[in-house]
């Protein structure tokens, strides 16, 4: 096959379960390729891939079918060199990958906010609990609870 030749991972899908099963896996793909030689299922394929992935989908274009391009992200009509469409979806994959990096740092930086967040609520927790005992022992050692800055007293 021309695309594992030039380097790609290639799944073949026979079934929407298959697709299913692909979009949902660990190793997410950059792009889903159709082709308009098996109808059958091509409307939920391009359903399946909208709803549950963020691959990009190309249609091999054969028949006579004309599809409605706004369901996909490239259609290669047929006769096509195959050194053009393999440069297009190259092109088309690495203008999908800016994108996914940039969300993927964003979701790093989220996850060590949220982490920094957690350390610092757990500190304060700590720290009223601290406060609290000192307080406590201070009120059982003088009677009363010392002035804090909080407290609104002044000194006289």
């Amino acid at each position: 096959m021309v695309l594992r030749s030039a380097g790609y991972s290639v799944e073949v899908c026979p079934s929407l379960l298959n697709l299913h099963s692909v979009l949902q896996s660990a190793e997410k793909p950059d792009a889903v390729i159709m082709s308009d030689l098996q109808p059958i299922g091509r409307h939920d394929a391009i359903t399946l891939v909208h709803t549950q992935s963020s691959a990009s989908l190309i249609l091999f274009q054969h028949a006579d079918y004309t599809p409605d391009e706004s369901d996909f992200d490239l259609v290669i009509p047929n006769l096509t060199p195959v050194k053009e469409w393999l440069e297009q979806i190259a092109a088309l994959i690495e203008s999908s990958r800016a994108p996914h990096a940039s969300a993927q740092s964003t979701r790093k930086q989220s996850a060590e906010l949220r982490q920094e967040s957690n350390a610092a609520r757990e500190n304060s927790a700590e720290e009223r609990q601290r406060s609290s005992r000192v307080h406590a022992k201070a009120e059982r050692v003088h009677g009363t609870v010392p002035d804090t800055p909080s407290s609104g007293s002044k000194a006289s």
